[in-house]
Formats: structure tokens, C-alpha cells, sequence
């Protein structure tokens, strides 16, 4: 979330208009950690936005300052032909290991019409027993080992997470 609070800061601000955030999970849950940092993020930039709190399903924020607006919605990957709709500016995969195959190439089809940026980002960990589909890990080595001017891979280490291991200070 952080690097299209980036990409909103450097880039959008400068060129305002109306801007499509999509923040896809495998399923709406696991896509409100990046809709709740980048919701609060744009209200301390001072971005005014009508913001949605539901407890269940699909988010919806609308934050506007002069001519640039900024929708970002949630959906899931559960259902792939979902993501058949408007072609949003910046797609966010969240916990993108969890995707079908058929999932990634739905979201891969909607870069297409506005040459959207699309972020995977996930962890290889599998302690709850989810699915996990091998084209994640694969895409991700390559991207990590020919990086190029479309595409490129980061690797945290989630001992960095201080907000989780403030534990862990001690090493």
C-alpha cells in the first residue's frame, strides 16, 4: 500500500484527474489491511473522502482534493469473472499466492486498457492450510532475478515488522 501512496504523491498529484484503485484479496478480508493504510494515509495527507467501514464484503473509498479523485475498492479473486468490470489505473494483489491461475490472467486482462500498474504482493508462508498456486512464487523469482523497467521484485523480511515482532527487539 505504501508504494501507491508513492505513486499517488509523485505522480497523481501532478496529473489530477479521476484515478481506479482496485485492492484485490482472495476474498474481501484479506484486502482490508491495504484499503484501511491507504485510507488512513490519504486522511492525513488532509484528502477529503467518503470513506465505507463495512464489517463485510466490498469497500469503497472516494477521497477528492480539487480535480484529482481517487476511488479505491476491494474485491476478491474468488470469483475471477467479478474482475470483468471497469478497468482501474492501479491494481494491488493482495496475498496474491492465494489466486487462481484464472485470477491472475482476469487482473493481468484489465492492465490492458489503461496500461494499469499491477503490485503482487504476498508471502510464501502457509500456516493456515490456504490454497497456494506455484505461478506466484514463480513469477516472483523471475521478476527477482531479471528485474527489468515493467517489472521487479522486494523481498522484506517479516522480522523487519516491528508492529509484529516488537518482540524480537532484543536480537
Amino acid at each position: 500500500a505504501f508504494l501507491v501512496l508513492v505513486i499517488i504523491i509523485l505522480d497523481w498529484f501532478k496529473a489530477p484527474r479521476r484515478y481506479l484503485i482496485w485492492l484485490v484479496g482472495p476474498d474481501y478480508q484479506q484486502a482490508r489491511a491495504e484499503y484501511n493504510y491507504l485510507c488512513s494515509w490519504l486522511d492525513r495527507l488532509g484528502i477529503q473522502g467518503e470513506v465505507s467501514h463495512a464489517m463485510q464484503g466490498p469497500l469503497v473509498a472516494i477521497y477528492t482534493r480539487g480535480e484529482l479523485v481517487i476511488e479505491i475498492a476491494t474485491k476478491q479473486a474468488g470469483d475471477p469473472t467479478s474482475l470483468g468490470s471497469v478497468a482501474p489505473d492501479l491494481i494491488i494483489g493482495c496475498e496474491a499466492g492465494q489466486f487462481s491461475e484464472e485470477a491472475m490472467l482476469w487482473l493481468y486482462g484489465r492492465t490492458a486498457e489503461k496500461n494499469a500498474t499491477l503490485i503482487w504482493s504476498g508471502t510464501f508462508e502457509n500456516e493456515e492450510g490456504k490454497a497456494q498456486f506455484a505461478w506466484f512464487e514463480e513469477a516472483s523469482e523471475r521478476a527477482w532475478n531479471s528485474p527489468n523497467t515493467r517489472q521487479t521484485a522486494f523481498r522484506l523480511p517479516t522480522w523487519e515488522n516491528m508492529s509484529l515482532y516488537a518482540s524480537c527487539t532484543g536480537m
